[in-house]
């Protein structure tokens, strides 16, 4: 997806969203160039096909597939995973190391904490800022997550990758929850494993 902004003195700025899609037609000498090189410098490693994703999704689709990964891992009631965090999305058919890397950047631990649902109903007001019409719906950094149906007066298992808890007042607009490690669990291998088992 790309998001053009449009600023002009004495106007509102808007935003617009243009879908990027792996089948539009690209610069043909940029692509042989992009190929050439890979072809120069990729490992056997980087190579190496690691799953494989059945579907075309874009990045938000490609995320909330790492959500529900680290969802399920953990036994939450819903994951958020911090937009930074992620690159290109999941290409259609055999995924590599190097196609994998360049989805999820960075790695890191999951960690859980317990969220009252009116707290967790407040956090879900920031998360998809991907979808954000104009520029007062964004806060800079925010996570995404699957839409589900909270109830205000329960409690909920929320899990997060480790960046987002540490950093959870600019990606969840809190400081208040007490998030801890889950033990032998990693984002990326979570996700990979999921991937595999897809």
């Amino acid at each position: 997806m790309l998001t053009v902004i449009g600023l002009a003195p004495g106007m509102r700025p808007s935003v617009e969203m243009r879908p990027i899609t792996p089948d539009m037609q690209g610069d043909a000498a940029l692509a042989a160039s992009i190929a050439a090189q890979m072809d120069a410098h990729l490992t056997d490693e980087e190579r190496a096909v690691i799953g494989e994703s059945r579907v075309a999704r874009d990045l938000a689709a490609s995320i909330l597939f790492a959500t529900e990964a680290v969802r399920a891992a953990t036994g939450a009631d819903i994951a958020m995973l911090g937009h930074t965090t992620f690159g290109q999305p999941l290409p259609q058919g055999p995924v590599t190391r190097f196609d994998f890397d360049a989805y999820i950047r960075f790695d890191g631990d999951l960690q859980v904490a317990e969220v009252s649902g009116q707290e967790l109903a407040r956090i879900l007001t920031r998360a998809n800022q991907h979808r954000a019409a104009s520029l007062d719906q964004r806060t800079g950094d925010f996570v995404h997550a699957a839409e589900i149906d909270v109830d205000p007066a329960a409690t909920y298992r929320l899990a997060v990758n480790g960046w987002t808890a540490l950093n959870q007042r600019a990606y969840l607009g809190t400081e208040a929850l007490g998030f801890a490690p889950v033990e032998g669990l990693s984002l990326k291998a979570v996700v990979a494993e999921a991937l595999a088992a897809s």
